[in-house]
């Protein structure tokens, strides 16, 4: 059986070879620094592993790497999103707006859960 990190990379010749596209995501470096820094890179990385994996599963997984994840601590750093400028996102000002009503709105899904 081959190591993970050489299956992936066999993955993704062979999708390229049928004219795929795939994206790697890395789940626990862009869920665990939004948590932690909350930066604006991490809401960006974050929002476009909400495309892939649901809210609630990327909640479950950071539940499963981390037995300290508090998720009203994760609300509050995820509240503090307005504070990044359209440029600081690197969005324009349509994607940002989504992204910012998008974190203000799971936010809001946890405080009201």
């Amino acid at each position: 059986m081959a190591p993970i990190p050489d299956a992936a990379a066999a993955f993704e010749r062979a999708a390229a070879s049928q004219g795929w596209m795939t994206r790697r995501i890395q789940l626990s470096d862009s869920f665990a620094r939004l948590v932690v820094e909350a930066e604006a890179r991490d809401f960006t990385d974050v929002q476009d592993l909400a495309e892939v994996v649901t809210k609630d599963e990327l909640i479950r997984l950071a539940q499963a790497q981390d037995d300290g994840f508090d998720l009203r601590a994760f609300a509050d750093m995820i509240g503090t999103v307005s504070r990044f400028t359209d440029d600081d996102l690197c969005l324009s000002r349509p994607d940002a707006d989504r992204l910012r009503r998008f974190f203000h709105a799971w936010r809001q899904e946890i405080s009201d859960g």
